[in-house]
Protein backbone atom coordinates (compact mmCIF):
# COMPACT_ATOMS: atom_id res chain seq x y z
CA UNK A 1 0.00 0.00 0.00
CA UNK A 2 0.95 3.60 -0.85
CA UNK A 3 0.54 6.56 1.05
CA UNK A 4 0.70 9.69 -1.33
CA UNK A 5 1.02 13.25 0.35
CA UNK A 6 1.13 16.74 -1.71
CA UNK A 7 3.53 19.51 -0.59
CA UNK A 8 2.06 23.12 -1.31
CA UNK A 9 3.38 24.99 -3.65
CA UNK A 10 4.90 27.40 -1.17
CA UNK A 11 6.71 25.15 -0.16
CA UNK A 12 10.71 25.66 -0.46
CA UNK A 13 12.57 22.53 -1.40
CA UNK A 14 16.32 22.09 -1.93
CA UNK A 15 16.85 19.71 -4.52
CA UNK A 16 20.19 17.85 -4.64
CA UNK A 17 21.81 15.35 -6.63
CA UNK A 18 21.64 10.98 -5.75
CA UNK A 19 25.54 11.44 -5.62
CA UNK A 20 25.75 14.97 -3.40
CA UNK A 21 22.69 13.13 -1.02
CA UNK A 22 24.57 10.36 -0.44
CA UNK A 23 28.23 12.05 0.06
CA UNK A 24 26.60 14.51 2.99
CA UNK A 25 23.49 12.28 4.23
CA UNK A 26 24.25 13.29 7.71
CA UNK A 27 24.02 16.81 6.98
CA UNK A 28 21.01 16.42 4.57
CA UNK A 29 19.41 14.14 7.51
CA UNK A 30 20.14 17.19 9.94
CA UNK A 31 18.99 19.72 7.90
CA UNK A 32 15.66 18.04 6.96
CA UNK A 33 14.97 17.63 10.77
CA UNK A 34 15.80 20.85 12.31
CA UNK A 35 14.35 23.07 9.06
CA UNK A 36 11.46 21.25 8.52
CA UNK A 37 12.55 21.24 4.86
CA UNK A 38 12.19 18.88 2.38
CA UNK A 39 15.06 17.77 -0.37
CA UNK A 40 14.45 16.39 -3.60
CA UNK A 41 16.63 13.92 -4.44
CA UNK A 42 17.23 13.90 -8.36
CA UNK A 43 19.23 10.88 -10.19
CA UNK A 44 20.33 10.85 -13.49
CA UNK A 45 19.08 7.23 -14.51
CA UNK A 46 15.57 6.82 -12.35
CA UNK A 47 12.99 8.49 -10.64
CA UNK A 48 13.05 11.58 -8.19
CA UNK A 49 12.32 11.43 -4.28
CA UNK A 50 11.71 13.62 -1.35
CA UNK A 51 13.17 13.38 1.84
CA UNK A 52 10.91 15.19 4.58
CA UNK A 53 10.96 14.96 8.33
CA UNK A 54 8.82 12.58 10.31
CA UNK A 55 7.13 15.17 11.73
CA UNK A 56 6.38 17.27 8.57
CA UNK A 57 5.22 14.19 7.31
CA UNK A 58 2.54 13.57 10.38
CA UNK A 59 1.36 17.58 10.29
CA UNK A 60 0.84 17.05 5.92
Amino acid sequence: MYVYRVLKRRDAIDTSSVNRFRANLKSFVEQVISQHTPIKVTRRNGADFMVVSADRWERE
